[in-house]
Order: C-alpha cells, then sequence, then structure tokens
C-alpha cells in the first residue's frame, strides 16, 4: 500500500477509541455515549487494554482508570511511554478519575505521560469533547507525519525512474562499505551506461529516449536483491550497490541485467530498435579512511575503458568489465600472513577441509621441495611425474 493510499484508508475509517476500566458501568456508559461517532473497544484492566492495543495499530485514543487489578493505569502509562514503538509511545491517553484520586496521583499520571483528565461520574458532552479533540488532534499529527515522510521518500527518489537519487546513494552506500569493513564482508559496485544514450536523445527525442530509461530502471529493479541498492546518478547512467557480494556473483547479475536489456526490442513508429549497456563492476579493498567519491571515481574509469574498448573493437562487447580488488587484497593478505606448515600439518589442513589456507602457502612449499628433487636420480623424478598423471594431476 503506497503512502497516498494508507492515508485514504484511516480517513476512510471511524475513528477507534480503547476504553479500560474495571467498572462495567463506566464501561457500558461510555460505550453508549461514544458509539455513535466512534468505534469502542472495551477492556477490564490494564493487561487486558495493553493487549488490545499491541494488536491493533488503529487506536486513536485511550481512555483508562487508574486503579485496576492485575495492571494499573500508572504501569499501563509507563509501559506505553515506554514502548519502543512510536505509535504506542504517543498515543493521547486520557485518564478518567474520581473524587479519590488526589492532586498527588493526577501529578504521578502527569509525569508518567497522561494526556489529559476527566472525571468519573462523566456527563455526555464532556466526554464526546474530549474525544472529539484529541482525535482531531491525533488525525493531524498523523497527516503532517505521513506528507513528512512522503516528502523525505520522494527527497531520496529519481522523479522519472523511481529508483533511488545520487544523495541517498551516497549514504547507503557509505553505510554499507563501512558494514563491510565491520564485518570483512565484500561490497561490489555495478555501474552501467546506456551505450551511444546521446545519439537516441538526439535521432528519437527526449519522449522516446525517457521511455529506454525507464524500462531499463525497471529490468534493473527486477534483479535486485533484498539488501541492493540501486539509484540513477546521471541521465543514462545507473549504479547499482550488492554488500557481501563478491565480483563473480556480481558479474553474473550485471549480465543478467544486461542480457535482459538487450533483448527487449523498443518501438518507435516502424523502427525496432535495442539498446546495449556499457557496464564495469568494480569490489573495493575498503579501509577505515575510504572515500566515497574515490570509489565512484574508480567506476568512471572502468566505464572509459569500456568506452574505449567498444571504439576501438565494435559495437559494445558482451565481455564485463571488472576489477576485483577485494579478492586480490584477501589472497595477498593469506600470503603475507602464511606460516609455512610441515607437510604432515598441510595433509591435516587438507583432511580438515582448510584448503585455503594451504594453497596460499603452496608456491612456497614447493620450493621446499627443491633440495628433494635435486637428490632425486631420473628414474625417481620420472616416476614421482607418473604418480602426479595417475591421479590427474600431473601430464596426461
Amino acid at each position: 500500500m503506497t503512502l497516498a493510499n494508507s492515508s485514504r484508508a484511516v480517513s476512510s475509517r471511524r475513528p477507534k477509541i480503547l476504553v479500560i476500566d474495571d467498572s462495567r458501568l463506566i464501561r457500558m456508559a461510555a460505550q453508549k455515549i461514544l458509539a455513535q461517532d466512534y468505534d469502542v473497544v472495551l477492556a477490564e484492566d490494564g493487561e487486558q487494554g495493553w493487549q488490545e492495543i499491541n494488536q491493533d495499530d488503529s487506536f486513536q485514543i485511550v481512555f483508562s482508570d487508574l486503579t485496576m487489578p492485575r495492571l494499573d493505569g500508572f504501569a499501563l502509562l509507563k509501559r506505553i511511554r515506554q514502548s519502543s514503538d512510536q505509535r504506542l509511545k504517543n498515543i493521547p491517553l486520557i485518564i478518567m478519575t474520581t473524587e479519590t484520586d488526589d492532586e498527588n496521583r493526577r501529578e504521578t499520571a502527569l509525569q508518567l505521560g497522561a494526556t489529559d483528565f476527566i472525571s468519573k461520574p462523566f456527563n455526555s458532552i464532556d466526554l464526546k469533547a474530549r474525544a472529539k479533540a484529541h482525535v482531531t488532534s491525533e488525525e493531524i499529527t498523523r497527516e503532517l507525519k505521513r506528507k513528512a515522510d512522503l516528502l523525505e521518500h520522494n527527497a531520496h527518489r529519481d522523479a522519472l525512474t523511481g529508483l533511488n537519487n545520487r544523495s541517498y546513494l551516497m549514504e547507503k552506500l557509505w553505510q554499507d562499505c563501512s558494514y563491510s569493513i565491520r564485518h570483512d564482508k565484500p561490497v561490489s559496485l555495478l555501474r552501467m551506461d546506456i551505450d551511444a544514450f546521446n545519439q537516441y536523445f538526439v535521432q528519437h527525442g527526449k519522449s522516446f529516449a525517457n521511455e529506454v530509461i525507464k524500462k531499463i530502471a525497471s529490468i534493473i529493479s527486477l534483479n535486485l536483491r533484498s539488501e541492493d541498492t540501486a539509484a540513477r546518478i546521471g541521465l543514462s547512467t545507473f549504479i547499482v550497490v550488492r554488500p557481501g557480494s563478491d565480483t563473480e556473483a556480481s558479474v553474473v547479475a550485471a549480465s543478467q541485467i544486461r542480457e535482459q536489456v538487450q533483448s527487449t526490442i523498443f518501438k518507435l513508429g516502424e523502427q525496432l530498435i535495442s539498446v546495449t549497456l556499457l557496464t564495469a563492476v568494480f569490489t573495493p579493498f575498503l579501509t577505515s579512511d575510504f572515500n566515497i567519491n574515490d570509489l565512484l571515481t574508480k567506476l568512471d574509469k572502468l566505464v572509459l575503458y569500456s568506452i574505449d574498448r567498444t571504439e576501438n573493437n565494435g559495437p559494445a562487447s558482451s565481455e564485463i568489465v571488472y576489477e576485483d580488488a577485494w579478492t586480490m587484497a584477501q589472497q595477498q593478505a593469506l600470503v603475507q600472513a602464511c606460516q609455512l606448515p610441515g607437510f604432515d600439518e598441510a595433509l591435516k589442513l587438507l583432511a580438515r577441509g582448510e584448503k585455503d589456507k594451504v594453497i596460499a602457502c603452496l608456491p612456497q612449499m614447493l620450493i621446499k621441495l627443491k633440495p628433494l628433487f635435486e637428490l632425486a636420480d631420473e628414474k625417481q623424478i620420472q616416476d614421482f611425474i607418473s604418480s602426479l598423471a595417475f591421479v590427474g594431476v600431473g601430464p596426461q
């Protein structure tokens, strides 16, 4: 449901009020007075009332007694105002007091977050007036929040495509990169540019060019994971951020998008037009002083390389330009941290499935075999090579 539809749904139903009191007479009286204008739900103590407002997010006001079994009004107030749910935390809560509720009890209720007070036994005019005033106030507050949320939502959106815009991308990319550093996980950036877009714009006009942009944005959106972020950051430029995705997986994802775009045929009059994407993938190795603009600049350079290659080799090739700095840094770190195991230890590592630790040190371990080979005669070396061929790793 969209924000606008949600607002219409709220305004089309009657306001809902929760009345909590251990006196059946008070509950029935409140229901009789308010039922003509409101949906009234009754609860006989604070515990039941707490369950009601947690199960139903449409309550706009709560009327509550102070002295009740199981959970009294003070404890209910405390729960509501300390809730992590902002809807509950801000709901108007009107305390129904009696003659025994002295000034100190009212002051305590006010400090705990009571919105207003009404004395029992109440008359119909006072109860209706309180309900109307606080329902109106709650509706105004809700509408203002809806508009603020809508403004914030639109501020981060590209008007033409509905994708995120550059400002949101910069914010989200910073978050994803920071997470990548903290958890030692890769984050890959995909950049896709419509090849020869200016030519389409000049030859076929703005309307056609916009349709191409919107369709490509739609294809990108359909290929996103829930954790991915897609943005349009230029006239014909799109960025996708893939947290936790290495280069190999991101190249596959980019290829799927490219293939779907290239198989899409745009019709303009009698013309059938297809477009291609210049695509680059960059998986950076990030340090704590990383700079978002540097990452985007790197993508710019990869795309320029793709353009140069296209000009030299004809139409955009199927190959995606990529750079995998993260994997390279991981491999270098393994080599630098490598403590050469003995051969028995290496076999134990392989048996435990820790192949990467052995592979990182393999070049140095093979060098250590050199003195043994120098001692061996030609037949022994030939027999050794033959044994490698037997297990499928030597010359066939």
